[in-house]
């Protein structure tokens, strides 16, 4: 572990960045943190980027920057705290888990659409009239993946985990 300013090239060569595989980014500023994904991704294009963002907002600006992959500091316990909602309002535990993944699955199949309608915002504007109608394609789509029958789950809607290729 190295301590310091992520943000200095210095600090990053120091600790080895070269030979590094992966670089998480979780830091406290959003700017910097923008700064180091995109220092990164130019100089050492092979390191995988895993930054941390705060807001919808940010992850994009995380993605345009270069980070492979992107995860909001909020998102997890979002979902874990709506399935709890859900089975304290008598939802079966197992269909509250369908409707997180549901949920989860509805995110993945709209993320790289509504990304490239936020790239097209022209600046100093936040919204813009295509984000907003995929944006509320988005919640169509949801809200009748969360009104569809409960089935129970086969093995195959369990999540499972793939090693990474080692190749």
């Amino acid at each position: 572990s190295f301590f310091g300013d992520a943000s200095r090239p210095e600090l990053l060569e120091t600790a080895g960045i070269d030979d590094a595989r992966l670089l998480v980014v979780a830091i406290d500023d959003r700017d910097r943190s923008v700064r180091i994904v995109e220092h990164v991704k130019q100089f050492y294009p092979g390191v995988w980027v895993l930054a941390r963002a705060f807001d919808r907002g940010h992850s994009y600006q995380l993605r345009k920057a270069g980070a492979d992959d992107v995860v909001s500091e909020t998102y997890h316990s979002a979902l874990e705290l709506g399935g709890h909602a859900l089975t304290a309002m008598g939802v079966h535990p197992l269909r509250a888990k369908q409707m997180t993944w549901a949920f989860v699955d509805n995110e993945e199949a709209h993320e790289d659409e509504l990304f490239e309608a936020w790239q097209e915002i022209e600046e100093g504007i936040s919204f813009s009239p295509r984000y907003g109608e995929l944006f509320m394609k988005l919640e169509e789509a949801l809200s009748s993946a969360m009104q569809k029958d409960w089935e129970e789950p086969t093995r195959e809607d369990v999540p499972t985990w793939t090693p990474p290729d080692q190749s």
